[in-house]
């Protein structure tokens, strides 16, 4: 989740990028999600599936896409 990608997030199965926002007046954390990224011979971008999605939706968007 580190916001700065230290986790190779943007390679990982499920790579979650962390952050903060205001969501409904509030500070909270958010995540961009990345779903199906890839090392070595089959390397690949994973597709971002949702951005700046609150810590509580988080679970529910990764279900929703894998």
């Amino acid at each position: 989740g580190c916001p700065n990608g230290c986790a190779h997030s943007g390679v990982a199965d499920v790579g979650l990028n962390g952050g903060a926002a205001t969501v409904d007046g509030e500070r909270r954390e958010v995540y961009d999600i990345r779903v199906g990224g890839g090392m070595g011979r089959d390397d690949r971008l994973g597709e971002r599936i949702e951005k700046k999605a609150a810590i509580d939706r988080v679970i529910e968007v990764i279900r929703q896409h894998t």
